[in-house]
């Protein structure tokens, strides 16, 4: 019996709820607690082996090999408030860009922002996935929350227009459907000042392995039920991604 594709058709997009804290999945900047030795947090996230441009799981502190192979369970995208002390503030959804105290302008570096009530405001894309990791016993789906915002939002968001224009059979499939490869490259930019810059950013490839609705049978299944059980960081866990983008 194959995987009832119209029972799930779609399922995925705009349905990561806000509740318990989630492993993350993050991209190691020159800046992160893994890799940079003052910093704070370095004794208690350091990563052995950990470079900048490497993909690492916190909740198991490795280095996940590149490309790293996920399967996006769900997708939210979501305004995060933070208030002049770097705290969490609170997650809105788009209709805070109509609110009369939301103002758009640059920062001191000439970049892009938003502001609300004077606080900053980061839009940013929330990928609930399933990373493939090495055990002993071999390859396992280890679930995750992937964070995207800042310089990696248009990133994200062509890669949300890929999970949304997912098909088998001319039926829409749910976003589970598909595994992808994560790679990380180099990207360059320039502040108003002249001053050059680089950073670490996402790839993500523009045409997945789609799973097989018979020979998958078994994976997608337990995808399915596997779904409703991710979640946005805590605000514990929202704080400390601050170091991760730029």
């Amino acid at each position: 019996m194959a995987f009832d594709l119209n029972k799930h058709a779609g399922e995925g997009l705009t349905d990561l709820d806000l509740a318990e804290e989630m492993p993350l999945l993050v991209l190691c900047q020159s800046g992160s607690a893994e890799i940079k030795k003052s910093h704070k947090d370095h004794a208690k996230r350091k990563v052995d082996g950990a470079e900048e441009g490497d993909i690492v799981l916190r909740s198991i502190k490795e280095v996940i090999p590149q490309p790293a192979k996920i399967i996006v369970m769900e997708s939210k995208t979501l305004y995060v408030e933070w208030d002049e002390d770097g705290k969490l503030v609170g997650h809105h959804d788009k209709s805070v860009l109509a609110h009369p105290d939301y103002v758009e302008g640059e920062d001191e570096k000439g970049k892009f922002k938003r502001t609300l009530n004077g606080h900053d405001l980061v839009q940013t894309y929330y990928f609930g996935v399933k990373v493939e990791v090495e055990k002993e016993e071999g390859p396992e789906w280890v679930k995750a929350i992937l964070p995207m915002s800042r310089s990696a939002v248009p990133v994200a968001r062509i890669w949300n227009e890929y999970l949304s224009k997912l098909e088998i059979g001319g039926v829409r499939a749910p976003i589970y459907c598909a595994i992808w490869d994560l790679e990380t490259d180099f990207s360059h930019g320039e502040d108003k000042e002249g001053n050059k810059f680089s950073w670490s950013n996402w790839m993500v490839s523009p045409e997945p392995t789609m799973l097989d609705l018979d020979q998958d049978e078994e994976l997608l299944i337990s995808l399915s039920e596997d779904r409703k059980e991710f979640a946005l960081p805590s605000p514990k866990e929202q704080k400390a991604l601050t170091d991760d983008v730029v």
